[in-house]
């Protein structure tokens, strides 16, 4: 167990007035970040200064290892440096890679950001989460994952977090435990303040990120989360190549448990998968003959090494009572993506909508897709190649997601995707582009560009309680972290009208800031 104090420095904290109106433009707002962007951290919104007569936050993480938190107007809040910033073992673009989450770790009202941090290489910068308070910045607590291992003698190649924190009050004491795997091995839980309650060892590294939600009715939440693993003949019985995705008993998770691979009781299922599962799972009402709520999850990239031809290129439903396969939809590539669920044709019936990468070297054909399909009645609604400036990015669904919101308050549902230069704006029916996908066009639609290789989600929210929503994107422009808010979208998109006005099913990356990847209604 440890609490390690806070040794980052602070990069810039630019306190705002008490009341900053958000200014309804059709051109967006634009915020010049002191960081390189954030290459595949998303954007959480959520209310982060404990000041509810300015609106919500919006908090994003860059690349290089800087947390920033900006207000609705543009402000920079706070701006503060993770532990790998400086790091020189890394390059620029590689030292942090999670997306943060927001909620009130303590109970009460104050707020907390809560963040992974690490890069994709070696031992030699370390990795861990950090907690920094909502209002200020100020760093509140620090789980260092180098230390931790040396402290408990455990070997790994990477201590890296790419793995988005899930934030819930799992033992029901009012306080939030943090949930998060890490390229060490091993899945975590620690305490509101920071203390390791337990540790799953998965065996092989863990890209995604975990859903939380009770399988059985027990009230007794489990840790619903994918993995790596690889081939080994050696132990009894062997594993093979490719990975799991688990439903993992929090009541393990205690008193600083070390709950070893594969034992016995400590999953209510486990399914094995041909490939990587680093797709964040998603829980949902998905298949109405089957008892009970679904999760949701993609196959990841990984084997068979030194060849495009991957395994997996799936899209899986299971129970989530029992872990049984219920769906699998083929898709053209497999795709380290998260699943987003909402009703998007307006049916009454959930769907699942999913961003999947082109690229070649991980056996995509050159073009990336978003794909619509209703697990239900097992019906793929739509595919569409999104498109910007005529221009598709292979690197589309690589490791992000997408949102679906009515953007213009009109009762129809949007899909909205990072897409290289910019964002495609897809309606959620159809697939049809709503936003230019051309360098021009003359019918009136709007472009959504400014950026340099987007490959994150964008956040949708109302950011000022007015009632109307603002589509966020972060980014970068040169080099330099860029933000843009969009206002005033029903200016920007036009749709077809719809029944539900207010249907905002899947607003951000995991489903809300707390990341917890569960879909509420």
């Amino acid at each position: 167990m440890c609490i390690i104090k806070s040794l980052a420095k602070s990069i810039v904290v630019v306190v705002a007035s008490a009341s900053l109106p958000l200014l309804a433009s059709a051109e967006p707002i634009t915020v010049e970040l002191g960081s390189s962007g954030p290459g595949y951290s998303s954007p959480a919104i959520a209310e982060i200064d404990g000041n509810l007569n300015n609106g919500k936050e919006i908090v994003v993480t860059s690349a290089n290892g800087i947390v920033s938190v900006v207000l609705g107007d543009g402000t920079v809040l706070w701006e503060k440096a993770l532990p790998t910033n400086s790091c020189t073992s890394l390059s620029g673009n590689n030292r942090a890679h999670s997306s943060p989450a927001v909620g009130a770790l303590l109970g009460g009202t104050n707020q907390y950001v809560v963040v992974g941090y690490g890069g994709i290489a070696g031992t030699a910068c370390g990795g861990g989460v950090v907690a920094f308070n909502g209002p200020d910045g100020t760093e509140v607590w620090r789980f260092d994952l180098k230390q931790f291992a040396k402290r408990r003698r455990l070997f790994a190649i990477s201590h890296s977090v790419f793995s988005s924190p899930t934030l819930f009050d799992i033992d029901q004491d009012g306080t939030l435990e943090v949930v998060f795997g890490s390229l060490d091995r091993n899945i975590y839980m620690l305490s509101a303040s920071g203390r390791l309650k337990g540790f799953y060892h998965a065996a092989d590294t863990v890209f995604s990120s975990a859903a939380v939600a009770d399988t059985n009715g027990d009230a007794s939440p489990e840790i619903i989360i994918g993995t790596d693993i690889s081939k080994n003949t050696v132990i009894n019985p062997p594993t093979p190549n490719g990975g799991y995705l688990y439903a993992l008993k929090s009541s393990l998770f205690k008193r600083g448990a070390e709950i070893g691979f594969r034992k016995a009781g400590s999953a209510v299922w486990r399914a094995e998968f041909n490939q990587v599962v680093q797709s964040p799972p998603v829980v949902a009402e998905l298949i109405s003959a089957n008892s009970g709520k679904e999760v949701v999850v993609a196959t990841g990239c990984y084997f068979p090494e030194n060849t495009t031809n991957k395994s997996g290129r799936d899209v899986k439903v299971f129970s989530l009572a029992t872990g049984t396969l219920l769906r699998t939809l083929q898709v053209p590539a497999c795709t380290g993506a998260e699943p987003a669920v909402a009703d998007v044709d307006g049916d009454g019936i959930n769907d699942v909508v999913i961003p999947v990468q082109g690229l070649s070297v991980y056996g995509g054909d050159g073009t990336s897709r978003v794909i619509a399909w209703n697990p239900d009645s097992n019906t793929t609604l739509w595919t569409t190649v999104p498109l910007v400036n005529d221009h598709n990015s292979s690197t589309v669904g690589l490791f992000g997601g997408l949102v679906i919101a009515d953007l213009d308050k009109n009762g129809s549902r949007e899909v909205v995707v990072a897409n290289g230069s910019g964002m495609t704006i897809l309606a959620g029916a159809t697939g049809e582009h709503l936003s230019c996908e051309a360098a021009s066009c003359d019918d009136g639609r709007s472009s959504f560009t400014g950026f340099n290789g987007l490959k994150n989600a964008v956040a949708v929210a109302d950011l000022t309680g007015d009632g109307t929503l603002e589509l966020v994107v972060a980014g970068s422009l040169n080099r330099v972290g860029t933000l843009k808010i969009y206002t005033e979208l029903a200016t920007l998109i036009t749709s077809s009208a719809g029944n539900n006005p207010n249907y905002t099913p899947w607003p951000m990356f995991r489903g809300g800031p707390l990341h917890t990847g569960v879909q509420v209604e």
